[in-house]
């Protein structure tokens, strides 16, 4: 009999997913896939100099250095396999242009290099590959967080088939599934009190330098990297002067054996705020590592104001992994001439507008749908942001247009009670931790600018990894997953695919329920309903919805193609408003 917790049960259960993953090579890719393919032409062919430079298609480079350095690797890995894939994908566009990499960017490219089933494996075969940091980065943090087998199991089964990551990876074509795995690897050295603070700082600023966007999440990680691991209150010391007393007598206790009868030491248990137990000594036990490499040589500087005692040397190193990552980041590139400015231009395109050409569920997403309707009330023309396009800086036909500027002062509000207060309290537990990472990336996610639907990535693993723990994050993680899901299928916008999309959606929801409802069941020993009646009801009316936006709509109105996206787009971006609000 398969044992939950055993790595082999792990992997077989895993085998199914791959599978799938394997199954689904050859079917619809997105436009991404020549995106990354012209990213590995880059990578492989240029100069360093030049990768943030090549302009000659829309598809330029502009994810930060260390995507790029991974790029270079999987081109040097797939040479072997398709070397085709490394050719340039619009070779015309460079004709007589070799030597100019300041040309403006066309507007309309040439047909690409033909694609074959051959290329399409080898690229998809390197997403499925590198799935397999997520696995071994799920196994080690969940171990390190929960205490029941089936809860590990049931969170681990959630992350690694998540619908929203298939949909996202294997058919549109992205690698946030190795991108998930650096964010999981940096939340469990965080939440390992014997974890360096050197660690935690270098694999947040790796992820980083990986993709920008998961700096969404700095205010949660790094306070939090700050308080529990750099900053010690006097009750934590006062732990651990008793922890350390406590260990001194279980170290005479091995060394007289005839003591331990008059002192067997009993496991003292305290109920949260929650009624849950929880091992006081095994808290103390694990906190007490955390301070044992710098406790004894390292001055503190206290600050009575906050309860709070600075561990310098603990600071110190925090900064230099973050400050080291950083080097190894930007140093090959301003070595060779390329500005910071050049790069993060790149990175920040503020001129692509508010919105993208399928809304995201956001609180944007209703501002739209208002300015949308408003225009029609006052018989305005239709409002710009309904047609589809990115780039758009005047979208709203009625309503004023909110700046870059607004968006992060809105996004930075919505992230205080998770950030600036949950984190910062000195019982902060690990799941608490996981929780406002969550928040806060979910708070970008509905009211940053120019957000992509398939961001709902970001707060969809650390939600689902808490779901098992709590009755509470499981109805939050099944309503908002199933919402998230829902609202990236319009990505699978090809007739042949309606099909398929059903599928995914209903296996989500029921494996969901399923894993949801064992890991309830470890825990309580009862079932209790993971649903209400008014977010069931609110899930179900996704069902019509579904038909009328592809099959109803497009028969009965061919000529509104932007409709069926906009009434998707409203329908989750209500739910989801709920969810962050819940």
């Amino acid at each position: 009999m398969l044992h939950p917790d055993r790595l082999t049960t792990w992997l077989l259960l895993l085998v199914p997913v791959v599978l799938l993953k394997v199954c689904l090579t050859p079917g619809y890719f997105s436009t991404d896939f020549h995106v990354h393919r012209t990213w590995l032409y880059i990578t492989d062919s240029l100069p360093l100099e030049q990768w943030y430079r090549w302009n000659l298609t829309e598809f330029t480079l502009d994810y930060p250095p260390f995507f790029a350095f991974f790029e270079w690797l999987l081109a040097s890995c797939v040479r072997p396999f398709a070397s085709e894939l490394l050719l340039e994908p619009y070779p015309s566009l460079s004709h007589g242009k070799q030597a100019s990499f300041d040309v403006v960017s066309v507007e309309e490219p040439s047909t690409p290099l033909p694609v074959t089933l051959q290329l399409v494996l080898v690229h998809r075969l390197t997403v499925i590959a590198s799935d397999a940091l997520l696995v071994v980065a799920l196994y080690l943090f969940l171990h390190r967080l929960l205490n029941q087998p089936i809860q590990r199991l049931s969170g681990y089964l959630l992350g690694v088939s998540s619908v929203a990551l298939l949909i996202v990876d294997h058919l549109h074509f992205q690698y946030n599934g190795f991108l998930s795995g650096i964010k999981v690897l940096a939340l469990w050295v965080a939440v390992d009190q014997r974890g360096s603070p050197f660690w935690t700082a270098a694999l947040f600023t790796a992820l980083v330098h990986f993709k920008h966007i998961y700096l969404y999440m700095a205010p949660a990680y790094c306070l939090y990297v700050v308080r529990h691991h750099c900053c010690h209150s006097e009750h934590a010391l006062q732990q651990l002067s008793r922890s350390g007393t406590m260990l001194r007598r279980q170290s005479a206790q091995r060394s007289h054996p005839g003591l331990q009868h008059h002192h067997q030491h009993q496991p003292q248990y305290q109920r949260n705020d929650r009624g849950e137990q929880r091992n006081v000594d095994e808290d103390e036990e694990s906190f007490s590592f955390s301070f044992s490499f710098f406790s004894s040589s390292s001055s503190a500087l206290h600050l009575p104001l906050l309860d709070w005692s600075v561990d310098q040397r603990a600071v110190l190193s925090a900064a230099s992994g973050a400050l080291l990552v950083i080097a190894l980041a930007w140093l090959p590139f301003l070595m060779r001439g390329v500005g910071p400015t050049e790069i993060l231009q790149r990175l920040f395109p503020f001129g692509r507008g508010l919105l993208h050409a399928y809304w995201a569920p956001n609180l944007w997403a209703l501002y739209a749908s208002a300015d949308f309707a408003l225009a029609r009330l006052l018989s305005e023309p239709r409002p710009a942001s309904a047609s589809g396009l990115v780039g758009v800086l005047e979208p709203f036909a009625v309503l004023p247009v909110p700046s870059p500027g607004l968006c992060a002062l809105l996004t930075l509000l919505c992230m205080l009670p998770a950030a600036g207060w949950r984190v910062v309290q000195k019982d902060c537990s690990r799941r608490q931790f996981v929780v406002a990472v969550a928040q806060c990336t979910m708070a970008s996610f509905m009211t940053g600018y120019h957000v992509h639907e398939k961001a709902c990535i970001m707060f969809l693993l650390p939600l689902s990894v808490a779901a098992v723990t709590s009755l509470d994050l499981a109805r939050c993680y099944l309503f908002t997953s199933t919402l998230a899901t829902f609202s990236l299928s319009p990505l699978l916008y090809q007739p042949e695919d309606i099909l398929l999309k059903a599928a995914l959606l209903l296996f989500h929801v029921i494996f969901s329920f399923v894993c949801l409802r064992c890991a309830r069941a470890s825990t309580t020993g009862s079932v209790e309903s993971l649903l209400p009646a008014l977010p069931l009801t609110y899930l179900l009316l996704g069902v019509p919805l579904f038909l009328t936006t592809h099959l109803l709509l497009p028969w009965l109105l061919p000529s509104q193609q932007f409709l069926p996206l906009l009434l998707t787009s409203l329908y989750c971006a209500l739910g989801m408003c709920a969810s962050f609000l819940w």
